[in-house]
């Protein structure tokens, strides 16, 4: 199976844990970048309370299958979500040799290969931020977590079909982004990249619609690779 990449974890009461050793390669063709393989990104994982024993097995093989040199950071503190991804993107941005952050919640259950198949559909694609299809456990029916937004009302895509559909929104349950993209939201928002979308201020939550909006206005795309699932317990 190979060993992890390098590991940072952040308890609310361990306050340093031991790193891993770096990951075997895993190299694949990309015509974005010059070389014979992917570079190294972050696996960004903002865990709740609960790590379920099948995630967590099925996160643990994704991970293995990143591209060589890139880290993986588990955040449990017992903060609102929003402060752990912007914690792990201040993480990421600190390693100006990370070229890619991977949100992944951990109550999601990535196939192995999610991590490779939505690198190279963001380099087929040339797309700056890249989705899984995952759907929302909120309310019910369940609606996948992107879609597009029709003036003030909020629309859920419904193709299903393995196409990759370009979106105005994506859910930040598994989704790719490419470090140029969170260095242009840094250089604006600083530490805050991910806020509570207008509305949902006092809950702490709404980040992934909020963000879209945001970094869609600075020029980059989105885009849902729906051959791509990863459940959602």
């Amino acid at each position: 199976l190979g060993t992890l990449p390098t590991a940072l974890v952040r308890f609310s009461l361990v306050p340093q844990l031991p790193l891993l050793e770096p990951a075997n390669p895993h190299p694949m063709n990309s015509p974005r970048f010059s070389g014979d393989e992917f570079p190294p990104g972050l696996v960004a994982i903002p865990s709740t309370e609960v790590l379920w024993s099948r995630c967590a097995a099925q996160l643990l093989d994704a991970v293995l299958h990143a591209p060589p040199n890139s880290r993986v950071c588990l955040d449990w503190c017992q903060v609102p979500t929003i402060q752990k991804r912007n914690y792990l993107v201040e993480q990421f941005l600190a390693d100006p040799a990370l070229k890619w952050l991977l949100f992944i919640d951990a109550d999601m259950l990535p196939p192995a290969d999610t991590i490779q198949r939505l690198l190279r559909t963001g380099a087929a694609s040339d797309r700056h931020v890249v989705g899984a299809l995952c759907f929302s456990r909120h309310q019910m029916p369940y609606h996948a977590a992107a879609g597009f937004f029709r003036g003030s009302a909020i629309t859920y895509l419904e193709d299903f079909s393995g196409a990759v559909q370009e979106v105005d929104w994506l859910g930040t349950g598994c989704v790719l982004i490419w470090r140029e993209v969170l260095e242009a939201a840094a250089l604006r928002r600083g530490s805050e990249v991910f806020r509570p979308e207008p509305g949902f201020v006092k809950f702490g939550r709404g980040e992934d619609q909020e963000f879209s909006r945001f970094v869609t206005a600075l020029g980059f795309t989105l885009c849902c690779d729906t051959s791509i699932s990863v459940g959602h317990l």
